[in-house]
């Protein structure tokens, strides 16, 4: 699925946008307050309904996560960590799915414009 969304993104209408990214924002705000990384979105089609649930959630960001980052960062500082806070693994997040979930307009889009 993580494939397909880089090429094919899933087109949604501009409301159903609107809610889901309030949603997953909402989410992955409770788990960064809670020091929780490493999670990530299910998605599923049933009769043309979009089923979405944050998963794999376990994983906090505990000390011996902040040295492992912190270790990788200086060892091999080309890449990016692959264990990062739970602030920036949200940011990641969520800019992951404006990517993987598109809006299409519809008739209300006009509307939610700010003139």
């Amino acid at each position: 699925m993580i494939t397909a969304s880089w090429s094919k993104p899933l087109y949604i209408l501009t409301h159903s946008r609107t809610v889901l990214r309030d949603a997953i924002l909402r989410d992955a705000s409770f788990l960064e307050k809670n020091y929780v990384m490493d999670y990530s979105l299910l998605v599923g089609l049933d009769n043309n309904l979009l089923v979405v649930g944050i998963i794999d959630y376990i994983r906090k960001f505990t000390i011996d996560k902040r040295i492992e980052s912190y270790l990788k960062q200086v060892v091999d500082q080309s890449k990016l960590p692959t264990i990062v806070s739970p602030h920036v693994y949200k940011n990641r997040f969520i800019e992951a799915m404006d990517r993987y979930f598109l809006a299409v307009p519809d008739r209300w889009h006009d509307l939610m414009r700010d003139n």
